[in-house]
């Protein structure tokens, strides 16, 4: 039996299950994290935690791409970046990026999805749009500091 306040249990098939709430759009659910070791699990549950108190939580089973973006630019991006960068990601996203991507839900999106887009725009070389390595764009950024997480292969 866990101790009272333990978040890692361990499973009758062997994996680990942590377990955190979230807040949702319908309310608190229960999100949980599961990984063969415990360390893993003490990991990832930190980090979730961590993001479900700076508000960064998701509800990926039916969020599409163009509604973490507003709600990214909203609630993450206003005030912690310069005026001017803000004001230009609110231009680049809805015009670049919600037309090739705001359709796919969130939890299928991919890094092949993002080197789509991002050889698209470079062939097209509209104005305006730069590298990843020079972007701010939570989309075009695929390594562990984005907001959307790794992006998965």
């Amino acid at each position: 039996m866990p101790a009272t306040g333990d978040r890692i249990t361990k499973r009758k098939d062997g994996l680990f299950q942590g377990m955190y709430t979230a807040q949702t759009p319908d309310g608190p659910k229960r999100k949980y994290i599961y990984s063969r070791k415990y360390k893993d699990v003490e990991r990832r549950l930190a980090e979730a935690m961590g993001d479900a108190a700076r508000g960064i939580v998701v509800d990926d089973k039916n969020l599409t791409v163009s509604e973490y973006l507003n709600r990214f630019l909203e609630d993450v991006q206003r005030g912690s970046v310069r005026e001017s960068t803000y004001s230009r990601d609110k231009y680049l996203i809805p015009n670049h990026v919600k037309p090739a991507l705001g359709r796919v839900k969130l939890k299928n999106l991919s890094a092949m999805h993002l080197q789509r887009l991002y050889r698209e725009k470079q062939d097209g070389r509209p104005v305006g749009v730069h590298g990843p390595e020079n972007s701010s764009h939570p989309t075009l950024v695929t390594g562990a500091s984005s907001p959307l997480g790794p992006a998965r292969p």
